[in-house]
Formats: structure tokens, sequence, C-alpha cells
């Protein structure tokens, strides 16, 4: 129990690793990091994971669900941190750095596409200008110019480690990004997905009258009226047309 806990509660470093190849999953999976989960069974007691999971100088060019990191638990109560990583799989209809949950962000970016997804945080740029020297400047010292074509022209590792797992992402200068809340209507019920677990959301009609909080990851509210309402909360909001 004792040795469980030590490496359920130690912080996790990735620095300069990617991925060429297939991940398969039945649900978000990264590149880099295929999922964090909150909690873990042990002698029927659930455990919770503090992890800090920070990863650095790496890259995605094979095909995952999720470019860099995949689904993240809403309960998870440690810190993710995400920095000078790019994803260079287009495939259609996948998150281009990570999947579903909250973490900050910086100096990410990842090929455009068609078709956008609101997990695409990050900066969307064409694979030309990927790889170019200018866009591995971009990256940071521990990445290098591809010159000879070895990663088919996107920025490679250089012989510089790049970043200190030492050193501080300084949290309060970054954004913190949670995924969009999805919003859908069937008749007269309103249903609410991705919400942000232990933040409360607020229902308002038009008038600014409240019809309903609550907190939680989904919920289904009945409504009376049609007509246009507004849920939201410290990080979303979004306005829904009830017919």
């Amino acid at each position: 129990m004792e040795d469980y806990q030590a490496i359920a509660n130690q912080e996790v470093f990735i620095n300069k690793a990617y991925n060429g190849g297939t991940v398969r999953s039945d649900s978000y999976s990264g590149g880099i990091v295929g999922g964090i989960l909150t909690e873990k069974y042990y002698e029927g007691k659930i455990i919770r994971k503090n992890r800090n999971v920070r990863v650095a100088n790496s890259y995605n060019v094979g095909k995952a669900h999720a470019g860099i990191v995949g689904q993240i638990s809403y309960l998870y109560t440690g810190v993710v941190d995400i920095k000078n990583v790019y994803n260079a799989d287009v495939g259609g209809g996948r998150p281009a750095i990570f999947g579903l949950g909250h973490v900050n962000i910086v100096n990410a970016y990842y090929v455009e596409k068609n078709d956008k997804d609101s997990s695409d945080f990050g900066t969307p740029l064409s694979a030309k200008e990927m790889k170019t020297e200018d866009f591995a400047k971009k990256m940071g010292e521990a990445f290098k110019y591809d010159a000879n074509g070895v990663n088919n022209g996107f920025p490679i590792f250089s012989d510089k480690r790049g970043f200190d797992p030492d050193e501080p992402f300084s949290v309060k200068q970054q954004r913190l990004v949670y995924k969009a809340l999805q919003v859908s209507v069937a008749g007269r019920e309103i249903r609410l997905d991705n919400m942000i677990e232990n933040v409360n959301t607020v229902l308002f009609d038009l008038r600014g009258k409240r019809v309903w909080n609550g907190t939680g990851i989904s919920a289904t509210i009945p409504v009376q009226k049609p007509g246009v309402y507004i849920v939201r909360n410290r990080f979303q909001m979004a306005k829904i047309v009830v017919r």
C-alpha cells in the first residue's frame, strides 16, 4: 500500500518524446501520453492520484486519437502542463493537442485541418510552414531543422536538452484551457456535457432569471417554455435555443 501511494503521488516529467506509430484504443488516447486517470481501487478503497504531469519538447507524426495527451479525468487533482510540442497528424475528427480535460498549454502547434474540433487548442499552421527553419526555431533549442528529410521535413531533436524538469512552467502566465461545453436540445430538455467537475454551472432564461444550477460532468435539464437560454460557469458559456 505504501509503495503504491509513493508511485501514485510522484511527479511525471516527459521530455523529448515522439510518436511515429499508430495508437489504438476505444476512447481518447494520446500520441505521447495515453491518458491520466484520477482514481485507482486498492483493497476496495479509492486512491486519489495527485500527479503533476509535464510534457515538453515532444511531437507526434503518427496516428493517435489526440495528438499529444489523451483523456484527462475531470477529477484529476494534479497539474498537467504541455510546452513546446507539435502534432503533424492531420487525420479527420481527432483533437490536435489533447483529447479531454483541462491543461496549461504553451507553444503548441498542429497541422491545420478542415474539420475543426473544440479541443483544437494551439496554433494551426500549414505543413509547409512547419517544415521551415523558422518554425524549428519557434519550437526552442531542443529542436532543429530537418535538413536531410529524416522526419519528412518536420523538426527533429537537437543535441540540447531544452528544458529543466525543475524549472516551473509559471502557470499563472499560461492559459488554463477547458474543453468547450457541449449543448444539445431534445424537445423541452437541455443536455449539457463537458461541464467542469466541482465548478457550479448556472442556466438563465433571456430575462436573466436563474432556471437551474448544479455541478457535475453532465446534466439533463427540463425547461417549461421555449426560448433562448444562457448557460455559464467561471470558464464556459453557451447560448441555447429551445423551440
